[in-house]
């Protein structure tokens, strides 16, 4: 992904699998996604909010492992994930009572 303020940004993903048997398959994923700030994360301003026109992309790298289970039309999924981000982009609200 090519943007003119933040660069060239890449966002792969790697996803195996392996079927131990014609009912079990294993697999394994890494992925990274990228966010790139938008207008309103960068600009918008009102009451309770603050933007940040130094925000940088957002990058998640995501972990996933896990096996499935086929039998006729069902299939059953058991896995384990994880998300690591760096530079998350997110609103906080500085006054509860603002709208």
């Amino acid at each position: 992904y090519y943007n003119k303020q933040y660069g060239t940004l890449w966002s792969p993903g790697l996803d195996l699998g392996y079927f131990i048997n014609e009912n079990l398959k294993s697999f394994v994923s890494v992925n990274q996604a990228i966010r790139i700030p938008t207008f309103t994360d960068l600009y918008y301003d009102s009451p309770g909010y603050t933007p940040n026109p130094n925000l940088k992309p957002e990058k998640v790298l995501g972990l996933e492992a896990g096996v499935k289970y086929f039998r006729k039309n069902v299939v059953t999924t058991v896995s384990v994930f994880d998300r690591m981000g760096r530079d998350l982009i997110d609103w906080v609200k500085t006054d509860p009572q603002a709208n």
